[in-house]
């Protein structure tokens, strides 16, 4: 997937000081997933549909806006496969290696909460709370919005 501005993605150090890059690329090779590539999906579409309408409120310059949107889709798509396995998972346990699933979901943690919490904190403007910690305003507003 390019940036807005034509150039090739490449990982950015997120706010939190944390690099995805390295990490995203060492599971990619792991795991034999290809690189983005500059086609657009109609989930990417989707997804940028999604940020375009819950930050339509906020005050962005243009260049801004366009990396948050690349930032959003990036974070929210990177994950798509171990979600799709998490899917098969939830649909089909029986039978499964308990010792192969275990590493999958400790691969699937380490690897979607990352990319969750930075889509989060794009999206939002802020931290998502724990499960059990008592929500922000936004999440308060976000709820709302569900509704």
């Amino acid at each position: 997937m390019a940036k807005p501005n034509g150039k090739p993605a490449t990982a950015r150090r997120p706010k939190n000081g944390r690099a995805m890059g390295s990490t995203a690329r060492r599971l990619e090779a792991r795991n034999g997933r290809t690189p983005l590539t500059s086609a657009a999906s109609s989930l990417d579409d989707l997804l940028g549909r999604v940020f375009e309408e819950f930050v339509k409120r906020r005050r962005l310059t243009r260049k801004e806006y366009d990396e948050l949107k690349f930032d959003f889709v990036f974070h929210m798509r990177d994950a798509k496969e171990d979600f799709e396995q998490l899917v098969q998972l939830y649909k089909h346990p029986e039978g499964r290696n308990t010792e192969a699933e275990l590493l999958f979901i400790i691969g699937f943690l380490t690897h979607v909460i990352p990319h969750l919490r930075a889509a989060g904190r794009i999206l939002l403007g802020e931290e998502i709370q724990g499960a059990f910690e008592e929500p922000s305003p936004i999440e308060i507003k976000a709820n709302r919005m569900r509704r």
